[in-house]
């Protein structure tokens, strides 16, 4: 038996096509073997076979032949006169393929017989092959047909002619089955509704058609051992060759009311290539469903050159769904697999399945459209590896009111998307969109990539995003996008793996893109890292008066770096969505980075939470909720929560600033377990607006460090007030850093105030704590408090009021609640540069500093009006002692009274080498009066002055409620005439003034035993006791007299041991030896 190999199927059918022609006057085309009627020859140009060539068993005609072929343009005609006949089955023998060039016939008198057809040397159907059966048509070359009792009717010995239906083609295995071909040209199309079934061990149709309205079923057995049944789906398993190249064509139509039957092919590997095309669809006018595609292969499935497969709705009825199943199937070159619904009917579903990988690329593309009130249907494409590569597709659509079907994409070790590859959902009319979901081992979605779901009209929905991965999730140049389009919703996107990547510029974005839909929700979701690189952003935006959806991170750590944003912000009325990062572990925003939300109509900017263990925001990264000019929408809170750490640094910011009409500013809480550290960074809160700008507040369990350029500031440049400050925290360090709250020139709101309070030390070096005001609305006040509280480096803590503003300024409140220092150059100052028109409505403001030990070593507090209003008071309370070293304590005032100094202690009252003063400088006002109360009053070089240089002006009082005073090198000037000038650090005497040269001096007033001396020493030179000397005798040595009580007993030999000796007797005489 000679038999075509697949791969030289082409050479066969050339040789068995030259064959009649050279042999034609010798052999017949057709003859019969003689086992199932008699022997003859038959010639053409018809090729007639009659029923009494066959044998008739029941309703099957049995026909058996030594070789049959048919001649191009000549006719093969079966037919069959008696009632009842169901099967002409008919076999080739002789071990030689068969080629059909012609037209097979099967004509029955009566009823629709079936046509069955072995040969299991391989068949040939030349360019001018027809059929024209009434029924079905099967053509295999299996050895044998079984038939429904079990038996066989075979091509070799054992055969039985049975009246049972045929059941199945049978294939013995061991060797390669023969092929089946169709050429160029060549067409197979049964009647309405009836089936076409070919099974060989390969079949290549090579520019053939097959069609019809029936079942088309291709089965390529390879050498595998099976059974082909009747009126059932082939079998899976296979191992042949399946081939359609040059155009070739398979088509089944439904029509009128009738479904079309099912295309299915099964074989080892399944090719389709040069434009050829496998269709099912509905009729146009009918109403009956397109049937269903499907392609089964052991080993692959490839359609290239711009193959497809289609399944189509032209009405009411649903287009059939298409199935490819095999270990790897592969669409290029502009192939497609695609069902359309363009009536009422819906498109099919698509099922591409491989058990190893599957692939589209160079625009390979799998689609299911909607182009009228029908709705497309879902894909679904499956494999371990699946790769959309090069411009492949795979798209859901709606072009009408339908919905677009869904998309589920599934890599269960990887899923790739490179270098275009796009997979998408959209509906351009009214209709909704489905689910895209992708899942995968890893997920890459690499340069070029691309998902996207959107919808049109009101009411409508995007469909979700959702992309899952069980290990890295990557995008690198790469969108994943959703629109909400003429009033319709945007989808959520929700991408969760193991770990997840953005870079290269990639971007997620859900967005309403008009002024009726709502925007969607964006979630990355990772049990390891969540990192945005390379300038990426994943952003929610809204257009619309709807609320913008939630922005929300989640991992072990989350990285924006390298020039990233994530953005939530609104555009209309609506307000947007909230940003929130939680990392259980760290959060990294770096290099220029952003996390924002911003406002641009009357909708708030959204609020942004930051919550991890380990919180960094550094190199210029910015963390801003803002609301933009023009526009009345607040700008949005900034949480940032790190259960332990939180660092600022490299000019990094947080801004939640308002720059509309009347927005307001965004409130800051940045909060931590063991260390909030600000390092040359910034912390803003700012409104030029009537709304306030927002409160600032760093709180943590442990440290609060602010280092070098670090910046924590509110500021109003409109009519709302600036934001409050808040410090609370175990200890707090500042080294270098400025916090201040402002109202800025042309503002009329009033500043914020700042606040400290510290549970341990508060040390502030080289730092300006500040609130001011430079317009229409007043200052706010600093109260700072702490354990121990500490200004070193040149600090200032300080309120002003600028030129050209209310002249309003706040306190100055520092405590330590047991002890307070200012040194190294620190000053404390209320600082006054306003000229008002009516300065007594100013309210008089004060700096007040107090501790059970206040010290003030090289530093200075001051209270100083240029202008006309009153200068402020300072109040310092040291419980137990009030040291001052080579420090300043003053106020002064040009046109307007002096401020009131008041110094108080329990205990003692150090002043070395310090001043406290009170002191009009210009033509009007009096000078401040000065309180000092302590148990004892210790003047080591100490200067206090209560003074006035304004004509007609009165100096100050000095009330001293002293237990005792104590002055270095035993001497205090008391009053005078001329004003003495306190020369730090050289200061070296003591003095007590409260002089007006040009007006009324002021009072001294010492408490018990002198109850008033200041008129009586205004010129007195009072000489105390040296401290000193203090404790070396009872008696002043240059003294005249002494006492001592003596007490009951009798007196020492000397007043005291180690002292001078002498008799009792003459130290109650006042004589010292």
């Amino acid at each position: 038996m000679t038999r075509c190999p697949f791969r030289t199927l082409a050479l066969c059918a050339a040789l068995t096509l030259a064959w009649p022609v050279a042999a034609q006057a010798q052999i017949a085309p057709i003859r019969t073997d003689g086992s199932a009627g008699p022997a003859v020859d038959i010639r053409g140009p018809l090729l007639l076979i009659p029923e009494s060539l066959g044998k008739l068993q029941g309703a099957n005609l049995f026909h058996s032949f030594q070789h049959f072929n048919i001649p191009t343009g000549e006719t093969a005609r079966f037919t069959v006169q008696s009632p009842g006949v169901a099967h002409v089955i008919s076999r080739v023998t002789g071990g030689l393929p068969s080629f059909l060039d012609g037209s097979l016939e099967l004509k029955a008198a009566q009823g629709s017989p079936a046509f069955y057809f072995i040969n299991p040397a391989g068949v040939v159907f030349g360019s001018e092959a027809r059929i024209d059966v009434p029924a079905g048509f099967h053509v295999s070359t299996a050895p044998q047909l079984q038939l429904a009792d079990g038996s066989q009717w075979a091509t070799t010995g054992g055969s039985s002619f049975s009246a049972a239906a045929p059941e199945a083609f049978g294939f013995l295995g061991g060797a390669r089955a023969a092929p089946i071909a169709l050429l160029p040209g060549a067409v197979l199309a049964p009647p309405r509704g009836e089936p076409v079934l070919l099974a060989a061990g390969d079949i290549e149709i090579r520019g053939g058609q097959l069609a019809g309205s029936g079942a088309l079923r291709l089965a390529a057995t390879g050498d595998a051992a099976t059974s082909v049944r009747f009126g059932v789906s082939p079998p899976e398993g296979l191992n042949g060759e399946l081939r359609l190249g040059e155009g070739s064509f398979l088509f089944a139509a439904a029509i009128r009311e009738n479904a079309a039957g099912p295309i299915e092919l099964s074989a080892g590997s399944i090719a389709l290539s040069g434009n050829s095309a496998i269709s099912a669809t509905t009729w146009q006018g009918g109403t009956g469903p397109s049937g269903a595609v499907s392609l089964r292969a052991l080993d692959s499935i490839a359609l290239s050159e711009g193959s497809y497969i289609t399944t189509g709705s032209t009405n009411r009825a649903a287009a059939g769904d298409v199935s490819l199943q095999a270990r790897r199937i592969e669409l290029s070159g502009g192939s497609y697999v695609q069902t359309l619904a363009e009536a009422e009917g819906s498109s099919g579903s698509v099922q591409l399945m491989a058990s190893q990988e599957l692939v589209l690329r160079d625009g390979g593309k799998v689609l299911s459209n909607a182009f009228a009130a029908g709705n497309s249907g879902d894909l679904l494409l499956q494999a371990p590896r699946l790769l959309l590569d090069s411009g492949a597709q795979v798209i859901t659509s709606s072009y009408a009111s339908g919905n677009a079907g869904g998309i589920q994409l599934v890599g269960t070790e990887q899923l790739r998307l490179a270098n275009g590859g796009e997979v998408q959902s959209f509906g351009l009319s009214t209709g909704s969109t489905g689910l895209v979901w992708l899942q995968g081992g890893t997920v890459l979605l690499e340069p070029g990539a691309y998902v996207n779901s959107n919808a049109s009209g009101v009411g409508n929905r995007t469909g979700d995003v959702l992309i899952q991965a069980s290990g890295l999730l990557l995008m690198n140049q790469a969108n994943v996008w959703t629109f909400g389009l003429e009033g319709a919703t945007s989808a959520d996107v929700l991408l969760t793996g193991q770990d997840i990547r953005l870079q290269g510029k990639s971007s997620v974005i859900a967005s309403s893109l008009d002024g009726q839909g709502r925007p969607g929700s964006i979630g990355l979701s990772a049990t390891g890292k969540v990192e945005v690189l390379g300038e990426s952003s994943v952003s929610s935006t809204t257009f619309s008066p709807f609320e913008g959806g939630t922005l929300l991170m989640e991992g072990t750590h989350i990285r924006i770096d390298e020039g990233s944003r994530v953005e939530s912000s609104t555009y209309a009325a609506g307000n947007a969505g909230r940003i929130v990062l939680a990392a259980t572990e760290s959060l990294l925003i770096n290099d220029k980075s952003s996390v924002q939300s911003a406002t641009g109509g009357k909708g708030n900017s959204g609020q942004i939470g930051l919550l991890a263990k380990n919180i960094t925001i550094n190199n210029q990264a910015m963390v801003f909720s803002s609301a933009s000019t023009g526009d009345t929408g607040k700008a949005g809170d900034v949480l940032v929560q790190a259960e332990d750490t939180l660092r600022m640094a490299g000019r990094a910011y947080i801004d939640t600033s308002s720059y509309g009409l009347s927005s307001e500013g965004g409130n800051v809480l940045l909060q931590a377990g063991s260390l909030v550290e600000i390092g040359n960074a910034s912390v803003l809160s700012t409104t030029f607006s009537s709304g306030r700008a927002g409160r600032v507040a760093l709180i943590s369990d442990g440290l609060v460090q602010l280092n070098p350029a670090a910046i924590i500031s509110t500021e109003t440049g409109g009519k709302g007030s600036g934001g409050d400050i808040a410090f609370i925290a175990k200890d707090m360090k500042a080294t270098g850093a400025i916090v201040y709250s402002r109202a800025a020139l042309g503002s009329s709101g009033n500043a914020g105030s700042v606040s400290g309070l510290v549970g341990g030390e508060l040390r502030i070096e080289g730092s300006h704590f500040s609130s001011g005001t430079y317009g229409a609305g007043g200052g706010g006040s600093v109260d700072l408090g702490a354990v121990h509280l500490v200004l070193d480096g040149g600090s200032r803590i300080d309120a002003r009021a600028e030129v050209g503003s209310s002249g309003q300024t706040g306190n100055l409140n520092l405590v330590g609640t047991e002890s307070l220092s200012i040194q190294g150059g620190s000053d404390v100052a209320i600082t006054n540069l306003a000229h008002v028109a009516s300065p007594g409505s100013i309210s008089t403001t004060k700096i007040s500093l107090a501790a059970p030990s206040l010290r003030i070593d090289q530093g200075e507090v001051s209270a100083a009006s240029t202008r006309n209003i009153a200068a402020s008071e300072i109040e310092l309370v040291g419980v137990n002692s009030l040291n001052l070293n080579q420090a300043l304590v003053s106020t002064s005032a040009q046109d307007g009274n002096g401020g009131r100094v008041s110094l108080r202690s329990e205990g003692l009252m150090h002043l070395n080498r310090a001043a406290v003063t009170t002191s009009v400088l210009g033509q009007q006002g009096n000078g401040g009066d000065i309180g000092v109360t302590a148990q004892i009053l210790w003047l080591d070089n100490g200067f206090v002055q209560a003074n006035s240089a304004a004509q007609g002006g009165q100096g100050g009082v000095v009330n001293l409620d002293v237990g005792a005073v104590v002055a270095s090198g035993n001497r205090v000037t008391l009053g005078g005439q001329v004003p003495l000038v306190f020369e730090q650090p050289r200061q070296a005497y003591n003095a007590i003034q409260a002089v007006a040269p040009d007006g009324v001096n002021g009072s001294i007033q010492l408490a018990n035993p002198l109850q008033d001396l200041s008129a009586s020493l205004a010129l007195l030179d009072a000489r105390l006791p040296d401290p000193a000397r203090l404790g070396q005798s009872p008696c002043d040595r240059r003294s005249g007299s002494s006492l001592a009580l003596s007490g009951r007993g009798g007196l020492a030999g000397q007043a005291l041991p180690g002292g001078p000796p002498g008799r009792p007797a003459q130290v109650l005489a006042g004589s010292c030896p």
